[in-house]
């Protein structure tokens, strides 16, 4: 850190950029394997495991790459059909209320009767006896 700070060379960026040249792509956070040591059948293994799950991630990555605004509904309005469906339930909706409320005119303010503090603790002497 020091070094870069006064000019001089990035060692870890040119090892990353010599690594990826020579395809050197060991992305895991445990050993790194040189050389004839990635022959090993233990080691050979550990990184086709590791390059297996780095090939999901890759997929599950570019998955999401190639879906457009269309999957995510952000296009719905540009055709006309639905903001025509959603007035027309927009208006059905107004009647639904414009009916409960002439209804619930008809029963009163409350649809609730809720006894006053006084009915209540008469209720409670009566409940004591």
């Amino acid at each position: 850190k020091r070094i870069r700070e006064l000019g001089g060379i990035d060692y870890n960026a040119t090892e990353k950029q010599r690594q990826i040249e020579e395809g050197d792509t060991q992305q895991h956070q445990g050993y790194r394997y040189f050389g004839a040591a990635k022959d090993l059948p233990g080691v050979k293994e550990l990184l086709a495991k590791e390059e297996e799950r780095l090939q999901k991630k890759s997929i599950q990555r570019d998955t999401h790459k190639h879906l457009t605004p269309d999957y995510y509904g952000w296009r719905d309005e540009e055709d006309g059909v639905l903001l025509e469906l959603e007035g027309l339930e927009t208006k059905r909706m107004d009647q639904v209320y414009k009916k409960r409320k002439l209804e619930s005119a008809d029963l009163g303010d409350d649809y609730l009767a809720v006894p006053s503090q006084e009915t209540m603790g008469k209720a409670l002497l009566e409940q004591k006896k």
